[in-house]
């Protein structure tokens, strides 16, 4: 093994040495052998190995690892991403909330490369369910809509299918010929190879409203339920969040039935002052809410993408809709009909109220 990959190995935990080495070296490091299907490092004959052995461990322990090694996401940094991962693969807690600004890679780890990455788990080391086959569970992947939904789908079947890396490290998760093999490979549906007949899929594509009666999955991801469409429309709005609290009670039936947790991740941006968020928020205290905004200490969180010269552009294109798209926040007195900035505060002096005067004091002192 080369000196650079045993110290990759070895220190990646260390904040310093991963500022020498990017996750997606690993992919340069190691080679598949398309005729066997086996792993190798390179410049090496033998077959895995410590190294490959290594990488697989390192990367079911690390979303963060296996999302930029495994799953090819090269644009994931340690300032923003690394964190995120971190929130989401930890539990307790078990329902959690991740907002983020729009074009933020949060579809990309929460509905792309986490269901993989619960699915790869072994009952030795699983992190997501202790005791429990990665393989085991049943995961129902939400969207505004069922093609939104299926698209992401598309995505994690695609993994099954092509990516060698994946296919060579966990093999035991993946079928020869996923399409003729599977009892369910669809547009909706997925199945992997499993010990347990359940009669949920391992992933289901389901869009906001369609019907979940019935089902007991194991894990919910909600990926942006809401929309321009829904902060248009009060209906559409109301309809997302009685879907939302809908496939609560089947999280509920199932830690009923087994007597364990089930994982529910909220993924979105900010669409209106009272969207669905705002209601998990304000109405949920078993929610863990995680919120970040493009501008944080004047910084912007996703320099590499977004420079204060880009993020100065999108504040001029989206003008009062920029807070919330991009700052997570309602805040701004023009998304509301109550300005908030027109609060004043008084005190009691006795028997009497005493406001600060304001310059408005003296005109209307004026007039009459």
């Amino acid at each position: 093994m080369t000196d650079k990959y045993s110290e990759l190995l070895d220190i990646y935990d260390d904040d310093e040495a991963i500022d020498r080495f990017e996750p997606r070296d690993f992919q340069h490091e190691v080679i598949v052998d398309p005729r066997t299907g086996t792993a190798r490092q390179a410049g090496t004959t033998a077959p895995s190995g410590e190294f490959i052995n290594r990488l697989k461990v390192r990367c079911e322990n690390d979303l963060h690892v296996f999302s930029k090694a495994i799953m090819g996401r090269d644009y994931l940094t340690k300032t923003l991403h690394l964190p995120i991962c971190n929130f989401l693969q930890k539990t307790p807690p078990f329902r959690k909330l991740l907002l983020l600004p729009r074009d933020h890679a949060k579809t990309s780890i929460v509905a792309h490369c986490l269901p993989p990455h619960i699915i790869i788990q072994s009952a030795e080391s699983n992190i997501y369910f202790p005791g429990w086959n990665g393989s085991e569970m049943r995961i129902l992947l939400a969207g505004e809509t069922e093609s939104m939904a299926s698209r992401n789908l598309r995505v994690i079947q695609a993994v099954w299918e092509s990516n060698q890396l994946f296919r060579t490290l966990w093999p035991h998760v993946c079928w020869d010929r996923p399409k003729a093999e599977a009892k369910k490979w669809n547009n909706l549906e997925m199945i992997v190879p499993r010990e347990t007949e359940w009669p949920d899929p391992t992933v289901r594509a389901i869009g906001v409203g369609g019907a979940i009666t019935g089902a007991r999955p194991t894990v919910l991801i909600k990926d942006d339920l809401i929309s321009i469409a829904a902060a248009n429309s009060e209906v559409e709005m109301q309809t997302a969040i009685d879907w939302h609290i809908a496939s609560r009670a089947l999280m509920e039936e199932y830690e009923k039935d087994t007597g364990m947790e089930a994982l529910e991740f909220i993924i979105g941006t900010r669409w209106a002052v009272w969207d669905l968020y705002e209601y998990v928020i304000q109405n949920d205290p078993t929610v863990e809410t995680v919120t970040r905004a493009i501008i944080e200490d004047e910084q912007p969180i996703w320099p590499e993408r977004f420079d204060h010269k880009r993020v100065e552009q999108l504040q001029r294109e989206f003008g009062s809709m920029f807070w919330l798209l991009y700052m997570n926040s309602a805040a701004n007195p023009e998304l509301s009909d109550f300005d908030m900035s027109k609060i004043r505060y008084f005190e009691f002096q006795g028997e009497q109220i005493v406001f600060e005067e304001t310059a408005d004091d003296y005109l209307l002192e004026e007039k009459w």
